[in-house]
């Protein structure tokens, strides 16, 4: 008998805690983006192809903040996602795309350089962390900074 009560508890249990239920009141449900989820998952024919591999920012003064815009292409078949850029020092910031862009679709990295305590030839590099085959993405970008007279 203890058996049976204990499985019908048991049961009782776990039913309730498959079945989904509507928020009460004020509460909210976060809405679940399968498009952004099945595009990780099926990012291994996307493909993260920038217009070159190194840009040119010229010559700059020391202690000027330059931002240059990227533009990249995604040459594969499925969705492409930038999950994260990291750049290769503190004095460069990358924003990106963070949709998902589809086959032949376009997005941009924007790199902004403070050259402040900088001086002469600078290489910088951003790491772009994707879903593709690759994984990742390295663009670079070349400055000269012209001391203050």
């Amino acid at each position: 008998m203890k058996k049976i009560v204990y499985f019908l508890l048991f049961s009782i249990i776990v039913s309730s805690c498959n079945s989904e239920s509507e928020p009460a009141g004020n509460e909210m449900q976060m809405p679940e983006n399968k498009s952004i989820q099945y595009a990780e998952e099926a990012g291994a024919n996307s493909k993260c192809v920038f217009e070159k591999e190194t840009y040119d920012l010229g010559k700059i003064q020391q202690g000027e903040i330059v931002k240059y815009t990227m533009k990249f292409k995604n040459e594969g078949e499925d969705m492409l996602i930038i999950k994260s850029a990291r750049a290769s020092c503190g004095c460069t910031v990358p924003k990106w795309t963070k949709e998902p862009i589809a086959k032949g679709g376009e997005g941009q990295l924007e790199v902004t350089f403070d050259s402040s305590g900088r001086l002469g030839k600078q290489q910088k590099s951003v790491v772009l962390i994707t879903n593709s085959v690759d994984k990742t993405v390295e663009v670079h970008f070349v400055a000269e900074v012209l001391a203050n007279n």
